[in-house]
């Protein structure tokens, strides 16, 4: 389940390039485009009997709207001029691409397009306000980062960003 969001936002992040917005994945759930927030993701499911039985992903993109967070970004703001039809058509026919590969289980290639389109991969981040060095992420979608002593650990939630300048 922890490649879903991944997924979703890869699906987001290949529906942008395509219009020419160079956007990247903030793991687990943003789009980001400049260092700014131009959509995000939410997953839920759930399980009857240990297996997953449904899952409902919501995608939110800004396309033209002030962005409601000083971080936030619109597509408008980087000179895009798709409407909402536009984006979403894009974005649904990715997803249809990573339904298939998640169904057959290939979690190495969902990682591989993630780390592709990774935001902040190889930079000193903040982990939820900890300083660290995010590096790959898990074949169960979990982010691998390095502190700053050269400690790695494995993380399955929390909030990536950029140090304070």
């Amino acid at each position: 389940m922890g490649l879903v969001p991944l997924s979703v936002g890869c699906s987001c992040c290949e529906a942008l390039r395509s219009l020419g917005v160079g956007a990247e994945v903030r793991w687990p759930n943003d789009v980001m485009v400049e260092n700014r927030k131009v959509g995000g993701v939410l997953v839920e499911s759930g399980m009857v009997e240990g297996r997953v039985s449904r899952v409902v992903a919501g995608v939110g993109i800004n396309v033209g709207n002030e962005p409601p967070v000083e971080e936030g970004i619109s597509l408008r703001e980087v000179g895009v001029r798709a409407s909402v039809d536009e984006v979403r058509r894009r974005v649904l026919d990715r997803l249809m691409e990573y339904e298939e590969i998640l169904v057959e289980g290939k979690a190495k290639t969902v990682c591989n397009r993630f780390m592709r389109y990774a935001w902040g991969i190889d930079r000193l981040m903040l982990l939820d306000g900890v300083a660290c060095f995010p590096r790959e992420i898990a074949v169960d979608g979990a982010l691998i980062v390095e502190d700053e002593e050269g400690e790695v650990s494995v993380h399955r939630t929390g909030s990536l960003r950029l140090p304070e300048a």
